[in-house]
């Protein structure tokens, strides 16, 4: 059976678990969609990360089917995810979803389809297309693309990209949007945290390498882009130290290394 296939092939437990940090409604948005998802085994839960929110009354009707996972400080989102996985790991659970609050799912056998993909890959990190929505128009993104010597990442679409492509070498990474994660497989813990936010995604890629990473392109989610920082002055600070720290890291000051990805 192909791992496009809509029938029903296996059903391992799955727990996806919503990072919230940002918009209530974009939360509660999600689970429902979620939660529409057409699959034996989910479980849904929250990690709020530090909001305090009243969840009870935001969720109203979807809360019996929700757990939730709340954080006393805001952890970031490198510190949502792993805590996210320490608490699927805890309960047995070998895959967990893990979600930008921001995103829906057009599909409502999407988990399926990326249950059947897994089960058929020796991968660790899995994500379905991404679908970023722009005004009207929603955006196919295959992942990313990182240029160690120009230090700037891309999505992986467009023309532009792919004369880049042709001129350097460069690494692919998965957004952390919507990471499907085999928790049996996966590093412990999965994000290094002294990012915060920012270049967690391309570390996590280098130190996972190619082979470990896969894209469902039979599946798909919306991701509407709210963006927690926004356009503040903290979100410009994380990106350029991060950038230093992830140079620093693996190396990217080397010339040697510099000069490989020209």
């Amino acid at each position: 059976m192909s791992v496009g296939d809509t029938t029903p092939s296996v059903y391992p437990a799955v727990m996806a678990v919503v990072i919230h940090w940002g918009s209530v409604d974009d939360t509660r948005n999600c689970v429902a969609s979620l939660l529409e998802q057409d699959y034996r085994d989910l479980s849904v839960a929250i990690l709020d990360n530090g909001t305090n929110t009243d969840w009870d009354s935001c969720l109203g009707e979807l809360m019996p089917r929700v757990e939730v996972i709340a954080l006393t400080e805001n952890t970031g989102f490198t510190g949502g995810v792993n805590r996210a996985v320490a608490f699927i790991r805890d309960r047995s659970i070998r895959w967990g979803w893990i979600l930008n609050n921001d995103t829906v799912f057009p599909q409502k056998n999407a988990l399926q389809v990326l249950v059947n993909f897994g089960a058929a890959h020796d991968a660790c990190l899995f994500t379905p297309q991404l679908l970023n929505r722009s005004g009207s128009r929603l955006l196919p993104c295959s992942g990313g693309i990182f240029f160690p010597s120009l230090a700037y990442t891309f999505h992986n679409t467009g023309w532009f990209v792919a004369i880049l492509k042709r001129m350097f070498r460069h690494h692919t990474f998965l957004s952390g949007t919507a990471w499907f994660v085999d928790c049996e497989q996966a590093p412990d813990p999965l994000l290094d945290e002294a990012y915060f936010a920012y270049f967690e995604d391309v570390d996590l890629a280098l130190r996972l390498g190619a082979d470990r990473m896969a894209i469902c392109e039979e599946a798909s989610i919306v991701h509407e882009v709210s963006g927690s920082t926004g356009g503040s002055l903290f979100k410009y600070y994380l990106k350029a130290r991060n950038l230093l720290y992830l140079a620093r890291k693996h190396g990217l000051y080397n010339w040697r290394f510099r000069l490989g990805f020209l």
